[in-house]
């Protein structure tokens, strides 16, 4: 006996509603099963000796230090003397000082880098986000990903100096101070990507990996490589969150 018009209509609505909620319950990409597994895979249970902050890191790599990490004292008197007053004027000598050694590693630890093909083995500490996305295009989810598993950390020692020195102007009326950091802000941060053994990246969103949120401190074990373009990659085979 044929079905009732109405009859067919709720049907067609309870088998579009379970799919629909079938959907909300497993990351795209990933099932449930697979998603825990990374996770527990990945996630460190203790936070591991010899981090380095992506400065230190990126120095290894390329045996040069970033021109701007010797150079704030010099590039605050300029941004004073065009007239600019910081809120916390005090901070600088006593905070900048802070944040130089905790930067090159005077917390207990031994730093190291060993090489391997493709890069070092590093343990990087960082900031997740914190400072302006460079990359507005491509990463519109900055500091994560939306279809995969990218991290994007960004040195803590540099995150706080930004923010003790944030000010605003008016438009069209940034100081060279501003504009120079700005375009150094890519190279205070590090890619970390999470891969399975495929070798490629894991197609669901650290947020739903991690559960993390930005400005944690996460501590990242992994091998380090500086991309072409300039970015700091780090492959990462563990993640400790800081509390």
């Amino acid at each position: 006996m044929p079905r009732s018009p109405l009859a067919a209509l709720t049907a067609v609505f309870t088998t579009a509603s379970f799919f629909l909620m079938a959907g909300c319950t497993e990351p795209a990409g990933m099932s449930t099963a697979d998603l825990k597994k990374y996770r527990t895979s990945f996630t460190l249970s203790e936070d591991p000796e010899g981090a380095m902050s992506v400065l230190d890191v990126r120095e290894a790599l390329t045996g040069e230090p970033l021109e701007e990490d010797h150079n704030h004292d010099a590039e605050e008197a300029e941004h004073d003397e065009e007239g600019h007053d910081h809120e916390d004027a005090d901070h600088d000598h006593e905070e900048h000082d802070h944040a130089d050694h905790d930067r090159h590693g005077h917390d207990g630890h031994d730093h190291h880098a060993h090489a391997v093909e493709g890069g070092k083995e590093i343990v990087l500490v960082g900031s997740v986000g914190g400072l302006a996305n460079p990359w507005k295009e491509t990463e519109p989810a900055f500091p994560f990903s939306k279809e995969h598993a990218v991290l994007y950390v960004v040195d803590s020692a540099e995150l706080q100096e930004y923010e003790a020195h944030e000010h605003n102007h008016a438009p069209g009326e940034e100081c060279a101070f501003c504009a120079a950091h700005a375009g150094d802000q890519s190279k205070l941060m590090a890619r970390v990507e999470f891969k399975g053994k495929d070798g490629k990246l894991l197609t669901v969103p650290t947020q739903k990996l991690f559960e993390l949120k930005e400005k944690e401190t996460v501590v990242v074990k992994g091998t380090a490589r500086i991309a072409p373009g300039g970015t700091l990659v780090v492959e990462a085979d563990g993640l400790y969150v800081r509390k």
